[in-house]
């Protein structure tokens, strides 16, 4: 895949990403990441068993990368509430906990 062809991918990814926000939204961490995991799942079984730890390996990489651009985009320049609260020794409330991360 040339520069170009990656891009387009990309523009897509993120296309498609957008559509999908709203079916995560306010179903809480675990229902989340179980449709995640889902995804990956189904994703990795189009890839022959000798490439898939390391497709997954890079997937996970990838998506740690992203973290601080997702949460400034969610969160603001702050970042997540949460992060304050542990910093300042405080414990988070148990209902937020539950909110779209």
């Amino acid at each position: 895949m040339d520069a170009v062809e990656a891009r387009r991918a990309m523009k897509l990814a993120k296309k498609i990403s957008r559509k999908l926000h709203p079916l995560f939204a306010n179903q809480g961490p675990q229902i989340q990441g179980a449709i995640l995991a889902d995804l990956v799942a189904t994703w990795l079984v189009g890839f022959p068993e000798g490439v898939r730890a390391d497709l997954l390996q890079m997937h996970i990489e990838y998506a740690v990368r992203m973290i601080p651009v997702n949460e400034a985009m969610l969160h603001g320049d702050g970042g997540h509430p949460q992060n304050a609260q542990q910093e300042a020794g405080e414990q988070p409330k148990e209902d937020e906990n539950k909110k779209l991360h």
